[in-house]
């Protein structure tokens, strides 16, 4: 990955505007880039892509019940 060419804050920041490009929402893009710096920070911390994905599944669950809840 990113961290074997740079240090975490600049392969955090590149990996998460990555994950908000490929959402393709430009009306969400910083909120979609911090989602996928916090997802980063996971990964950096936990060694793990599968915390990320929890934290991922996690954040779609919030959104998809507020969403519901606004209705």
């Amino acid at each position: 990955g990113l961290r074997r060419w740079m240090r975490f804050v600049y392969a955090g920041l590149a990996s998460g505007l990555l994950f908000a490009f490929v959402h393709v929402e430009p009306i969400r893009l910083l909120s979609l880039w911090l989602a996928g710096l916090l997802f980063a920070e996971v990964f950096e911390r936990r060694k793990t892509l599968v915390a990320s994905m929890c934290a991922h599944a996690t954040l779609n669950l919030i959104a998809i019940t507020l969403a519901i809840r606004a209705r």
